[in-house]
């Protein structure tokens, strides 16, 4: 039997109203978001993915590892709009970036609201907020501060560090300054201290997306 990948993507009511207002109210301008890992139609694992373009998902590459034609498990996108679960076949990753955790892929006919990525880089000391799917719960957002814009892990990676709450299922959700950019996207954590993420650099997300949006 085939396994399953579904993905519930962000959206936002209205866009006008998403960007410039309080980030403490993103929870009401944003809807569902989730991917769900699923394997002979049981949730196996979730993930999170987010709008950056016409038909246009970006996330960790780790979950696009579930998205290409050897996969064993079929994937399709779903979300949540106007109180209904909708949902939309994918169409074919555009590009991946493993040594930073990025992927882009589209899916077919997700007119959903775009998330803006931000102009700027991020500095230590900036107010951030992470908000995704974690361990199965819908819409979650955590308040943070950015701790390190340029830390250096194990294997050489220089990564953004924030000092936000992280919990499985949010891999490749929006992190976001204070005016609702995204500055970040959650890559991973540490199994020791459930208060920090890790997400590639504001410039490297910046360089990935630039010729697709």
């Amino acid at each position: 039997m085939k396994k399953f990948l579904i993905l519930i993507l962000i959206l936002c009511s209205s866009c006008s109203v998403f960007y410039n207002r309080n980030p403490r109210n993103f929870h009401d301008s944003m809807g569902r978001i989730n991917i769900l890992i699923k394997s002979d139609n049981k949730m196996v694992g979730n993930g999170t993915a987010f709008v950056v373009g016409k038909n246009l998902l970006l996330t960790a590459d780790h979950v696009c590892e579930f998205i290409n034609s050897e996969s064993a498990y079929k994937v399709e996108v779903e979300y949540f709009l106007d109180g209904k679960f909708l949902s939309s076949e994918i169409n074919k990753i555009i590009k991946r970036d493993k040594k930073n955790d990025l992927c882009l892929f589209t899916a077919n006919e997700v007119n959903l609201p775009i998330f803006k990525i931000a102009n700027k880089l991020s500095l230590i000391g900036d107010k951030v907020y992470s908000y995704g799917c974690a361990s199965g719960v819908f819409g979650f957002l955590s308040e943070g501060f950015v701790t390190d814009n340029a830390a250096e892990l194990a294997d050489n990676k220089i990564v953004l560090i924030i000092s936000a709450p992280g919990f499985f299922g949010q891999s490749g959700g929006p992190i976001l300054n204070e005016d609702g950019y995204v500055i970040g996207l959650v890559s991973g954590g540490f199994n020791e201290f459930h208060h920090i993420q890790i997400s590639p650099q504001t410039e490297v997300l910046i360089d990935f997306v630039k010729d697709f949006i």
